[in-house]
């Protein structure tokens, strides 16, 4: 398996770190490592993560507890790790 290095939050600075924080402080979790991979190229992860706020997270009419159980119920039939 191909390993791509990540930054952790404890180790971000600067664009990446204002990131994290902000996905922290919008969501209430940890930025999950999926989206980390893209801390290599943080205008993209901006992007990403506008895209995904604009949709789950209480972005749609289901809840924040229906789409968690709709997100873990997707990720566990395309036998995702994350």
């Amino acid at each position: 398996m191909t390993h791509i290095p990540v930054t952790p939050p404890e180790q971000a600075s600067g664009e990446l770190k204002t990131l994290y924080d902000k996905y922290s402080a919008t969501t209430g979790t940890e930025m999950p490592s999926v989206l980390r991979l893209l801390g290599l190229h943080p205008r993209a992860l901006r992007a990403v993560s506008r895209m995904s706020a604009a949709v789950s997270y209480g972005g749609s009419t289901l809840g924040r507890r229906r789409e968690e159980m709709l997100s873990t119920f997707v990720s566990a039939a395309n036998a995702c790790d994350y």
